[in-house]
């Protein structure tokens, strides 16, 4: 359809986007800190650390679920998890 309109757009599905690990090393070199900040980079709202290459998702979690993925502190490096609010049981 991108090629039809003109417009070079291929559905997420159908993209070949770079292994786990070398996106992830990619992503590393940006020094971003946050879920916050990498949603601002790959909007393009932090125009010096440049634009998203086309073959880095911009849902890694989604696209690496089975493929290395083990959260938002591994892939920016900064080791940080996050933290689930569960409600504790009464016993």
């Amino acid at each position: 359809m991108g090629d039809w309109l003109g417009t070079g757009s291929i559905a997420t599905t159908k993209r070949k986007f770079r292994s786990f690990e070398a996106a992830r090393v990619y992503v590393r070199q940006l020094g971003l800190n946050s879920w916050t900040e990498w949603d601002q980079f790959r909007k393009g709202s932090l125009p010096e650390k440049g634009l998203l290459p086309v073959d880095i998702p911009t849902n890694p979690n989604r696209t690496y679920a089975n493929k290395g993925w083990s959260g938002m502190g591994d892939w920016l490096g900064t080791g940080r998890t996050r933290v689930s609010k569960s409600p504790k049981r009464k016993t």
